[in-house]
């Protein structure tokens, strides 16, 4: 796969991501519905979550991809602390 950003959360105090929320190019068979994917993954599961070209910009997808990572986490906003 070839990523265009991957936001992982890492528990405080560890080192091994626990959840990793993706950006990554669309196949090129379903390009057309958008280029590019947006991926939820943990131990448990791999899933694509939607398929847009806004995906690609760095601001939107950061924004959704700490919206997901903390819904899935049942994390409250204020325990986020954003690095980059």
């Amino acid at each position: 796969r070839s990523y265009r950003y991957i936001l992982a959360f890492v528990q405080l105090g560890q080192t091994q991501p626990v959840l990793y929320v993706c950006a990554e190019q669309s196949p090129v068979d379903s390009a057309a519905e958008g280029r590019y994917q947006l991926r939820m993954i943990s131990e448990a599961l791999s899933e694509v979550l939607d398929v847009a070209d806004r995906w690609g910009d760095l601001d939107t997808f950061s924004d959704q991809a700490l919206r997901l990572g903390s819904q899935a986490l049942g994390l409250q906003r204020e325990q986020i602390v954003r690095l980059m």
